[in-house]
């Protein structure tokens, strides 16, 4: 679900920064699984924007930042 929605989000807004798109995604995600804790969700959406980072050979801070 998480790569789902980091790529939807980063098709969407391909002249988005890195981090707009990781928060972004981050915000939609919690959304789509509002009974996850904060810091977990995060911690996937990260995972998720490691990834895609390495193959789409993206350079980019690779930590979401906090958002409550």
């Amino acid at each position: 679900l998480a790569d789902n929605v980091f790529f939807a989000v980063s098709e969407e807004n391909p002249q988005a920064s890195w981090d707009d798109i990781q928060g972004e995604a981050l915000s939609r995600f919690r959304k789509k699984v509002p009974n996850m804790e904060a810091e977990a969700a995060r911690k996937i959406v990260t995972v998720v924007a490691h990834q895609f980072q390495k193959e789409s050979g993206r350079k980019a801070s690779l930590a979401v930042g906090r958002r409550e």
